[in-house]
């Protein structure tokens, strides 16, 4: 009995120490494998804008050899500065044939049957974060529009108006009648100037009366005189109206002669409605979102909208217009435009407005714990501008940066002057007109105070109780000269 219950004591006892190596084992072959985090990548493949996603596919090995690209280049980067390492299975996802197996919504919807991650130039769009969780966006975004720039100077009757915008004539007119005011109610009280500039003061009278507010300030700028007002306040703010007239005749002499000698590029439509209201057809990327966009926001008809995949059809299909089978606008993400234009420069602008989106992100599945990792990588790898720069010349030839500042300059240009380029000048002239006004006025309150109290000591009793007339006082003194007593 002690024997057998000794015996059963040692069975478990050499179980327990089993177990022990069993799970010390089974935990180090458990570390190993976290350490090292295997992801299948899924990359999609390009017909066009190859500097962004680039598969190649080996014939002879009958495999795809090398998947490289801008969005390739900072995965890759990023993958660098992650605290944990990965192992990655680079999968290109097409078909049977070789080709694309679908859209961008289609590939992401892969995640995570199909793979762990998905890389490209994935935009993060709201539809898209239903399926996955995207990762902090590794460059900026946004969707314009892309036209044809117009050549030649367009002259009509009304050109003249044109170097001015309307804004800025209307700001024209109401300074000129607020000078007019200004000098109207200074010079309303001329009546008080002394006798011996009456000539003058009836001058005034003649040239100043409430319908010449607006066409006296004019007048002084074309023709100026000289003695035109009678008070100093008055010539102060002809001086100031003089100088902002002369910065105004000289800009709008300037760009008159701009507009009508040098050859203008400019769009050749400037917004949306345009587009709609004449009933042409757009082009958009194969795949791309942007269907949506126009579709869903800017309300364009599904059969008025071409897709295309590559640099050479946007051309082809901009040079045709919407009357020869092509299109006369492309809407497309900025990075792609950009791509566009450092090749084809001298003949397409961007025009319009940006229409925001959240910028190329990674895709990982719902969820993940892998986002959080991936996006503190993403910010060590695009604050190092000096990678960033690197990479981005490497397939754009400047960075992304230099491409939108040079585009944005030239879908900015504006034939005409704005308010906000002489908004200082409007500013400090208004100013110097009301501190005239207010000067003048108070020296008149107090000149007509004074001259009240003036007034009113000189017709009081007391003054009138010690006046002597002058013809008094000579009889006085005739009375005083018999008094006296005669010496001869």
């Amino acid at each position: 009995m002690a024997k057998s219950l000794w015996f059963s004591c040692f069975l478990i006892l050499l179980l327990l120490v089993v177990q022990m190596q069993t799970v010390s084992s089974d935990h180090e072959s458990n570390t190993t494998s976290i350490g090292v985090i295997k992801l299948r990548v899924g990359v999609p493949k390009k017909e066009g804008f190859a500097q962004f996603v680039k598969v190649v596919w080996n014939s002879r090995e009958n495999k795809y050899n090398n998947v490289s690209g801008y969005c390739m280049d900072i995965f890759n980067a990023v993958v660098k500065n992650l605290t944990f390492k990965v192992s990655l299975q680079i999968e290109p996802y097409v078909n049977e044939s070789k080709h694309s197996a679908g859209t961008y919504d289609s590939l992401v919807r892969q995640v995570p049957v199909k793979y762990d991650v998905v890389v490209g130039d994935i935009s993060i769009v709201a539809d898209r974060s239903q399926f996955v969780d995207f990762t902090l966006p590794y460059t900026e975004s946004g969707v314009r529009m892309l036209v044809p720039i117009q050549h030649g100077r367009h002259q009509t009757m009304w050109i003249f108006v044109k170097p001015f915008s309307w804004q800025l004539w209307l700001s024209i007119l109401i300074i000129n009648m607020l000078i007019g005011s200004v000098i109207l109610i200074m010079e309303r009280n001329v009546h008080t100037l002394p006798d011996d500039r009456q000539e003058e003061r009836s001058s005034f009278k003649k040239q100043l009366s409430a319908m010449t507010i607006l066409w006296f300030p004019i007048s002084q700028a074309v023709l100026p005189e000289r003695q035109v007002v009678a008070k100093n306040c008055s010539r102060f703010v002809l001086m100031v109206w003089l100088l902002l007239a002369f910065v105004l005749m000289q800009s709008y002499t300037a760009n008159l002669t701009s507009i009508l000698t040098l050859d203008k590029m400019q769009p050749s439509f400037f917004s949306v409605n345009d587009l709609r209201k004449g009933d042409h057809y757009v082009g958009y990327q194969a795949g791309s979102f942007v269907y949506d966009l126009l579709v869903k926001q800017f309300k364009f008809s599904p059969l008025k909208l071409k897709a295309y995949s590559n640099i050479s059809s946007y051309n082809n299909a901009l040079k045709l217009g919407s009357q020869r089978g092509g299109v006369t606008a492309i809407f497309d993400e900025v990075p792609y435009l950009n791509v566009f234009l450092r090749r084809f420069r001298s003949n397409y602008i961007i025009a319009g407005p940006t229409y925001r989106t959240d910028g190329f992100g990674f895709a990982f599945p719902l969820n993940s714990n892998l986002v959080s990792h991936f996006s503190r990588a993403i910010l060590n790898v695009t604050q190092n501008h000096e990678l960033m720069n690197k990479i981005e010349k490497k397939y754009f030839g400047k960075s992304i940066e230099e491409l939108q500042q040079q585009s944005s300059e030239m879908s900015s240009i504006s034939p005409s002057l704005t308010f906000h380029s002489f908004a200082g000048l409007f500013l400090i002239t208004g100013i110097s007109t009301l501190l005239a006004l207010f000067v003048s006025e108070t020296l008149f309150f107090w000149k007509k105070t004074i001259s009240m109290v003036k007034k009113y000591f000189l017709h009081s009793p007391s003054s009138t109780k010690t006046h002597i007339h002058p013809s008094d006082l000579e009889s006085t003194q005739k009375t005083d000269q018999a008094d006296q007593p005669s010496f001869n």
